[in-house]
């Protein structure tokens, strides 16, 4: 009796399969299209999710923070408190940036708003804040020094010329929760409106309208800030990108402020959505997968159920086989090997398929096309394995088939 081989297995497969067209057709179709399917929404959705992840990038990596870090603001902090005392006539103010710090980095194509802030709280510096229409007097009221250029730069939007925040005129910005405290109304007319710093008449420029933590302090020029901190060691500069230019700019910053000790300074991209951006690429993920799984799932089934048929309709054919010397396994081998060439080129075309497809949707969405070589390679893969699991119940059956019984069955 002559062993077959698996050469002569494929031949009987490819006569079958040959002899009904139609059937072999729809077969290979539902494979290649579930496979295809399951294919392209996963490359679908990672092209969806690079273009989610490069446009909320784009949209929220903008305002970029730079300043000392921690160890230097405190060594440099420490040693302008120690400091002697100006003779009278010198600069009190003891600054560690350039005093063309905003200038340099507004001279970068790509940066839209910049500006400076000191914390006067962070600086040691609070002043005395009193307002004698109210009989409000506090030490421990936040206030804050900043350029015109931080508030842009923070998308901080007011009312008033934020101009005054570049002088040294003795003004103020507040916010919505501070000016309520110091029973300032919110009002156009800001005439006679002032509040007191360390016994100082400031008159009221604007407020701020924008809720940030801004509504809690109030807003002075910087200068007058630097007056009363006399250093900038806690100064922090406040720079704003166009759409997608904060990352590449967050990386020369550095450089352009202080070239000679950028290992003095620390960069910050103020809002990242990166936990967001995550999210949404294994959620698309997922949802395409299990769209794809269950595509498959009715291929299998569509696969197996003709299989079956196919079984049945071949009866005779079974019993002659096993009558003429083939065993159980060999008969099941047939009905595998049909399942798994079936499996392996509709993988194949649902692969090619899958590619046309991610390619399309990419280009009709106006996306860099993403392709991921894998994922298409593992077309056939997934075929081969469609084509096994289906056919397995199928060559089982086939095996349960009595050759006397199935001889005599026509």
């Amino acid at each position: 009796m002559r062993t077959e081989t698996l050469t002569d297995y494929f031949n009987d497969v490819s006569i079958e399969l040959k002899a009904q067209v139609s059937r072999t057709v729809l077969l290979l179709s539902a494979v290649a299209l579930s496979i295809g399917a399951l294919v392209a929404s996963l490359g679908i959705a990672a092209n969806a999710a690079h273009q989610i992840d490069a446009d909320l990038a784009a949209a929220t990596n903008r305002t970029i923070k730079v300043e000392f870090s921690e160890a230097v603001s405190l060594r440099l902090d420490a040693e302008d408190r120690n400091r002697e005392l100006p003779a009278e006539g010198e600069n009190p103010i003891v600054q560690h940036f350039p005093a063309d710090t905003v200038s340099r980095i507004a001279t970068l194509d790509t940066v839209q708003h910049v500006g400076m802030s000191l914390e006067m709280s962070g600086a040691g510096s609070d002043p005395l804040v009193t307002r004698p229409a109210t009989g409000f007097r506090s030490d421990n009221t936040p206030v804050r020094a900043v350029t015109s250029g931080y508030l842009a730069a923070s998308e901080v939007k007011t009312t008033g010329s934020v101009s005054l925040l570049d002088s040294n005129l003795p003004v103020v910005f507040l916010g919505s929760e501070i000016a309520a405290n110091l029973g300032i109304p919110h009002t156009a007319d800001l005439t006679g409106l002032s509040v007191e710093l360390n016994h100082v008449q400031f008159s009221v420029a604007g407020f701020l309208h924008t809720d940030t933590s801004l509504t809690r302090e109030i807003i002075v020029p910087y200068q007058m800030g630097l007056r009363w901190a006399r250093t900038d060691a806690q100064a922090t500069i406040m720079v704003h990108t166009k759409i997608g230019a904060g990352t590449p700019v967050a990386r020369v910053l550095r450089h352009v402020v202080l070239p000679a000790a950028p290992d003095s300074l620390v960069t910050s991209l103020v809002v990242s959505a990166q936990n967001e951006r995550d999210t949404v690429s294994v959620q698309m993920s997922r949802q395409m997968v299990w769209i794809g799984l269950f595509l498959i799932m009715l291929t299998m089934l569509l696969i197996a159920n003709s299989m079956v048929v196919s079984v049945t309709s071949r009866t005779t054919e079974i019993g002659i086989r096993r009558a003429l010397g083939s065993s159980q396994a060999a008969v099941a081998t047939v009905f595998l090997v049909e399942g798994l060439l079936l499996g392996f080129l509709g993988g194949l075309a649902g692969s090619a398929l899958s590619a046309l497809v991610v390619v399309g949707v990419s280009f009709m969405s106006g996306w860099s096309a993403f392709l991921n070589l894998w994922w298409i390679a593992a077309g056939p893969i997934i075929g081969l394995t469609v084509g096994l699991v289906a056919s397995a119940y199928p060559a089982w059956r086939a095996t349960r088939i009595q050759p006397a019984i199935a001889v005599r069955s026509n």
